[in-house]
């Protein structure tokens, strides 16, 4: 039987590798990725949805597929 991955953790992983890619592209996006590291999972819904466009530009194609983008 095949497994199907879960969405939600495919969604978390894009955000977590696009705060990774945000370390090191500028003084605001690296406050942010973290913020978005320490924050609980409330805050971290927070913050994705606050900066959705600046987690998005720094995301993989693949990554950006889990959102239909």
């Amino acid at each position: 039987m095949t497994q199907f991955p879960d969405i939600d953790s495919h969604k978390w992983n894009a955000y977590f590798n696009a705060a990774k890619a945000m370390e090191t592209s500028g003084s605001f996006a690296e406050a942010i990725a973290e913020a978005y590291y320490k924050a609980d999972k409330k805050n971290k819904a927070i913050l994705e949805q606050a900066f959705q466009d600046l987690f998005m530009s720094h995301m993989s194609d693949y990554d950006k597929a889990w959102f239909g983008k």
